[in-house]
């Protein structure tokens, strides 16, 4: 607590706070930012600094500003957090000398972040343990003049149109983010606190790549992939981002499978494939819930019905 508090005053007294007042209200401007800033949900930051979201969007607007998180933080006035408005601009990391992210407050307690690790623009709850841990303070910058027309824009953050390789790989870093996520056999898909293989794999699909199966188990999935999307009963047939089908556990031995005809056994568990013969998926609580295993030499191998996706 000491150590939150610490940093709190040291971002206030270290930060250089100068108010840019002018003709156009806050609240106004805020509602461009927040509108130009949604059109970039999505899109690659790997090549871009991390500030590059917020001074891009301001450029819209008309207004310049110094790039770098240090120099960012240095612009507008210092907003406490139960006043944020939409269009306020959030930072995040462990300290000021250790800023690492940075977003525009969208309102209803949502950031539109820009995070180099996410690889994308994406969204952040602010009550979030990660935006909790990490919050450190909002500024509002709004110019001195009145909102001019913004010169030609440099080129744009936007890559190229999603394909489905970018769509399968979303899936899965949509199913990263829950690594360590506590398993609970038949979870009730209302909170993502816990879950069992099928609720991760529903979660990492409407995260991902904005697909819902519904809230039915593996067996659901699997009916649902086959009249929807494609299928294949061969592993090195698999895509990234498709979903791995197993039959029960029989036991760890290879010759615990022997005789079984996999392809007329029923569906007992469900993962996603990330490439290079890993699974990602959960399975127990001693497991530790959502982990990544190697198929290969394992009963993973052994007990693999089939596996596809809604992506065709």
């Amino acid at each position: 607590m000491k150590k939150k508090i610490m940093t709190k005053i040291l971002l206030a007294s270290t930060m250089v706070w100068t108010s840019l007042t002018g003709i156009t209200t806050a609240s106004t401007f805020g509602n461009d930012l927040v509108t130009e800033a949604r059109k970039y949900i999505g899109y690659d930051i790997t090549k871009y600094d991390t500030s590059y979201l917020i001074t891009y969007v301001y450029k819209q607007q008309g207004l310049t500003l110094p790039t770098g998180l240090k120099a960012l933080s240095n612009e507008g006035t210092l907003i406490n957090k139960k006043d944020l408005q939409v269009g306020d601009v959030v930072f995040f990391g462990s300290s000021v000398n250790n800023m690492i992210a940075v977003g525009f407050y969208e309102g209803n307690d949502r950031v539109i972040l820009s995070y180099k690790p996410y690889k994308k623009v994406q969204y952040l709850d602010l009550n979030s343990t990660i935006a909790k841990n990490n919050y450190l303070g909002a500024k509002r910058i709004v110019p001195e003049q009145p909102k001019v027309e913004a010169p030609t824009p440099p080129p744009p953050v936007i890559p190229e149109p999603t394909t489905d390789s970018t769509i399968r790989q979303n899936i899965v870093d949509a199913g990263l983010k829950y690594l360590g996520t506590r398993y609970e056999y038949g979870s009730t898909r209302a909170t993502k606190d816990s879950m069992d293989c099928s609720e991760f794999v529903m979660w990492a699909y409407r995260d991902g790549a904005n697909i819902d199966f519904g809230r039915g188990g593996a067996s659901s999935q699997l009916k649902y992939v086959k009249a929807n999307g494609t299928y294949t009963t061969k592993m090195d047939e698999l895509k990234v981002g498709d979903i791995m089908f197993f039959m029960s556990y029989k036991g760890f031995r290879s010759s615990d499978y022997e005789g079984i005809d996999v392809s007329k056994q029923s569906v007992g568990h469900s993962g996603i494939y990330m490439g290079n013969g890993k699974v990602l998926h959960t399975y127990s609580k001693d497991s530790g819930g959502v982990r990544i295993d190697d198929v290969a030499g394992r009963h993973w191998e052994w007990r693999f019905i089939g596996g596809g996706s809604p992506l065709k």
